[in-house]
This record gives structure tokens, C-alpha cells and sequence, in this order.
């Protein structure tokens, strides 16, 4: 889901037009980003917060070469999911059809599943 899609789903839930939900989108997120770079933190109950880390410097190893290079500190923005939303895709993740199960699975399980199958419908 991108902007556009929570932009048009507004409009579609509330009855606003789309550039009425444009306006309202825009300025939650633009509210976010300056929150979030003045140092503030920025917390929406049920979804989740916001919040602005601070990293020690370290030191670290270039990839390509593998010489040691010294990492500065630095600060960088932080998104923890909240309990209720933990909560909701914990349960949603686990609810998986049958055939959810089958498109995902490997063939041992689609056998299992077949003599499951088998033995409830041949006795």
C-alpha cells in the first residue's frame, strides 16, 4: 500500500473527495516529519510511535577491501509497532485457509492432506 492507495481509500471510507483526502494525508505524514525531525516523539495508540534513535559510534569493516573504518555517531528515525497492531497481524498470520496451506506448502503436507482425505471418504 503507497500514499495514493490510503489517499483513495480515505476518500472511499469518508465520502471526501480526493483532493480533500490528499490534503488530510499530506498533513498527517508532513506533522509526523516534523515531529519526528525536531526531536519529538510521536505516538498513535493501537498503531504504533515514532521516535528518533541515537547509534554510538563504532567501528566497522568495508566489504569490499575489509579495512576497519570508523562509524560516527548518528541519529536516526525509529518505528516500534504497537501491542494492539502486534496483536491483530499475530492473529491474522495465523489464520490460514486450507488453500492458503496447500499454495504454500510442500508436497509432504498435499500428500498428508490427500490421505486425510483418503481415509475420511474411503473409511
Amino acid at each position: 500500500m503507497n500514499k495514493t492507495d490510503i489517499v483513495n481509500k480515505l476518500a472511499e471510507k469518508t465520502g471526501m473527495n480526493q483532493k480533500v483526502a490528499k490534503v488530510v494525508v499530506d498533513t498527517i505524514t508532513d506533522s509526523i516529519k516534523r515531529a519526528i525531525i525536531s526531536g519529538e516523539r510521536v505516538e498513535i495508540r493501537g498503531f504504533g510511535s515514532f521516535s528518533v534513535r541515537r547509534y554510538k559510534p563504532y567501528k566497522g569493516r568495508n566489504p569490499k577491501n575489509g579495512e576497519i573504518v570508523e562509524v560516527p555517531a548518528k541519529k536516526l528515525p525509529y518505528f516500534k509497532v504497537g501491542k494492539e497492531l502486534k496483536e491483530q497481524y499475530r492473529k491474522a498470520s495465523r489464520a490460514l485457509t486450507r488453500e492458503q496451506v496447500l499454495k504454500v506448502a510442500p508436497i509432504r503436507l498435499k500428500y498428508l492432506f490427500y490421505l486425510l482425505d483418503r481415509l475420511l471418504h474411503n473409511g
